[in-house]
């Protein structure tokens, strides 16, 4: 089986974009599209929108268009900034190790650097974890927080699980069955029963024009399995919204609810029929939730 360098990830934005059977690009919104220098790394980031400033912080393996089809929606009713995550996309480094500290330090440099006040996170999986680093540490800065589909602590189940696609990528899995793996883990049974969908998200990730290398995908993977934040969910001070997907079968509702109970000023919601990637196949459901939420301030 051939060996590849480069495995083409974006993952949940690239689903998002199959399962609403629509291909967005670039030019699909109206907004900027900028780099952030800070020292060695270079970020990439978009803004949409007008109104208080809500960041997105992606998870494992995701760039900034994994939320595709969440941002007409949320830029509506705020400025939402969307960023590429080390390792992932077009942002730029050269870390040797990389922690969910650097990359919860990265989003708050991000709004520092934009000069953003008031400050609402959201959150995705890894992100989640990131958004609350970030926000344990910036309660000056970072106003509301809302993290979906990301657990108290990650089990030893799923870090083997993780480090086990890092291993299918060393042994030259091939791409498409990669995939398809990582599908399973992410996705509702009922994308798996429309197989022209299915072969369209299985050839669109392999032909993902911003790939993430299988070097950047194991760095990632390593700074999760090796994560502690009990010590820094103690410290979230702000508001915060955990939302749980009914059908994940990564990071399970129990698991979810948990978080919320380690969070002191904390409300939990749960969405019906949802599996891991939410805002990819049940992007309406996820927006109202967050919608609800900050209006309620």
């Amino acid at each position: 089986m051939k060996k590849f360098k480069k495995i083409t990830l974006g993952m949940a934005a690239l689903i998002s974009i199959i399962s609403s059977c629509l291909f967005f690009t670039e030019k699909s919104f109206s907004g900027e599209f900028m780099i952030y220098e800070n020292n060695d790394t270079k970020i990439y980031y978009e803004i949409h929108g007008k109104g208080k400033p809500l960041v997105l912080i992606a998870g494992l393996a995701s760039d900034s268009q994994s939320w595709i089809t969440i941002i007409p929606e949320l830029s509506k009713h705020f400025q939402v900034i969307v960023f590429d995550n080390r390792t992932t996309g077009r942002t730029k480094s050269n870390e040797k190790n990389l922690t969910i500290d650097m990359m919860g330090d990265d989003a708050a440099n991000l709004i520092k650097y934009l000069k953003l006040e008031n400050v609402s996170v959201l959150g995705h999986s890894m992100g989640g974890i990131i958004a609350a680093d970030a926000a344990s540490k910036n309660p000056d800065l970072i106003k509301n927080l809302i993290i979906a589909a990301s657990p108290y602590e990650v089990g030893e189940r799923i870090k083997e699980m993780f480090s086990d696609m890092v291993i299918y990528q060393k042994n030259g899995m091939d791409q498409s069955l990669w995939f398809k793996n990582f599908f399973y883990w992410i996705l509702t049974d009922s994308f798996f029963e429309n197989k022209e969908l299915l072969r369209q998200g299985i050839e669109y990730n392999v032909n993902y024009p911003y790939p993430q290398t299988m070097e950047g995908f194991e760095k990632q993977v390593n700074a999760m399995n090796s994560y502690n934040g009990k010590e820094i969910i103690k410290k979230i001070r702000q508001r915060t919204l955990v939302i749980a997907a009914e059908k994940d079968r990564l990071f399970s509702v129990d698991q979810c609810r948990e978080l919320a109970d380690k969070i002191e000023n904390s409300k939990f919601k749960i969405i019906k029929n949802a599996a891991h990637s939410i805002h990819s196949e049940m992007p309406s459901e996820l927006a109202n939730e967050v919608l609800l939420f900050l209006n309620q301030q």
